[in-house]
Parts: structure tokens; sequence; C-alpha cells
């Protein structure tokens, strides 16, 4: 039976499922880059239209398309749903998006491809599937290698990350926090009075942020250097 190898996070979709109706033999994995692989030489970013312009306005899209083409010869990205109905009372400019794709397809060389739904999205991911069978002797056939890659975490990624450990702090309280301060040495220096002021933060959540931070720290070899 042929394989095709999922990201974890897939499964939700309703794509794979969809795919083993299709005969295909579907192995989860939790992939570093890419959503679904076909073969050593193809791997496949699926992204709906609100994903694709929630990713490449927090600058992730990009970061993410470089890695999949580096991990693999024929990257492509599916699209799936209308990225033009998805802007159409926003401010985003069609241009915006037009030079997104242009970036990815030239600088990247990324395949891309649009889909109107899960089903749509599914028998494109066959079709390349079996495209990719044609030509590559059959490898399909047997366990695919998948390419592991690291993530490259930005600097916005590690200070979200940071603020996100703190009391009742989640990814998105933590990005309100930087849209309000901007850096993470002024949040770290507010005090409570300031903190109520983000929305998701209480007086509660405000004062057991203020203590952890001005928690002082009780280890065996503690030095104070300042």
């Amino acid at each position: 039976m042929s394989r095709i190898v999922v990201d974890i996070h897939e499964e939700a979709s309703g794509i794979p499922e969809i795919l083993e109706r299709f005969g295909l033999k579907v192995e989860y994995s939790k992939l570093t880059v890419a959503d679904y692989v076909v073969s050593e030489e193809c791997g496949i970013e699926r992204k709906r239209a609100q994903d694709y312009l929630s990713s490449l306005f927090r600058r992730r899209l990009f970061d993410q398309l470089k890695r999949l083409s580096e991990a693999y010869s024929k990257p492509i990205l599916i699209v799936e749903r209308d990225l033009w109905e998805e802007i159409r009372g926003t401010r985003i400019r069609p241009e915006a998006i037009w030079g997104s794709l242009v970036k990815i397809s030239v600088e990247y060389g990324v395949s891309v491809f649009h889909t109107t739904d899960k089903w749509e999205s599914a028998k494109l991911i066959r079709i390349i599937h079996n495209k990719e069978g044609d030509t590559s002797t059959g490898r399909n056939e047997e366990t695919i290698l998948v390419k592991e890659y690291p993530r490259k975490y930005t600097s916005e990624d590690r200070q979200i990350m940071i603020l996100s450990s703190l009391p009742g702090v989640g990814p998105e309280i933590a990005k309100r926090m930087l849209e309000n301060f901007g850096s993470l040495r002024r949040i770290f220096s507010l005090r409570e009075r300031d903190l109520v002021r983000i929305n998701g933060i209480g007086k509660k959540k405000a004062r057991e942020i203020v203590r952890l931070m001005d928690y002082e720290y009780k280890g065996k070899n503690r030095r104070y250097l300042v």
C-alpha cells in the first residue's frame, strides 16, 4: 500500500482520513518541517487562507517555507480557501498578497496551489503522491525518509515564550503586553497598576506576576553581582 507521512497536528483537519479513503496508508509523525511528506524529495505545507495571512503578518511564513525549500527539492504549498475573500473588508492590500506569493515562488522555488476545501486539498495531495510514485522508482511504497529540520525561533517568538511562562499569561496576552510596552525590559519593570491596563490581566493576576518578578532566589550558591 502506498504511504504518506503526515504531521500529527494535521489529523484534526480531516484530510488524513480522506487520504486513507483514497487507499493511502497514513503514518503520523511529529514533523519539524512540512505537513505532508510524499517522497524523500517532496514535502507539502498546507495553510488555510486565514493561517496564511496570520503567519505572513507575524513574519513566520517566509521562515517556514525557506526551511521547506532547504529540506526538500520539490517543496509545495497548498493554500486552502480564498485569500482574496479573506482580505475583503480589511486594510490588507492585494499587492501585499501577490508580493508574498511571488517571493515564495521565485525566491524559494516553492510551487503554490490553491484549493477550496479539505476535499480538494486531499485530492491534490493524492495526485502529487501518485506523480511522485511514478518518478521515484516506487520508493513511496517503502518507509519514507523524513527530513529533520529544527525550527528557528525569531526574537519575537522568544519574547512571547518568555512572557508566556509568567502566571496566567499565555501567548495572546504575551503579544498584548509587547504591543503595549514594546520590550521585555520595559515589561519586567512594570508595576501592578501598569499591568492591569492590559486586556486579560486583572488585579489578582498582576499581583502574582509582580510577586514572581520580585521574588528573591534562595538557591544555595546564590551570589549578587550587582
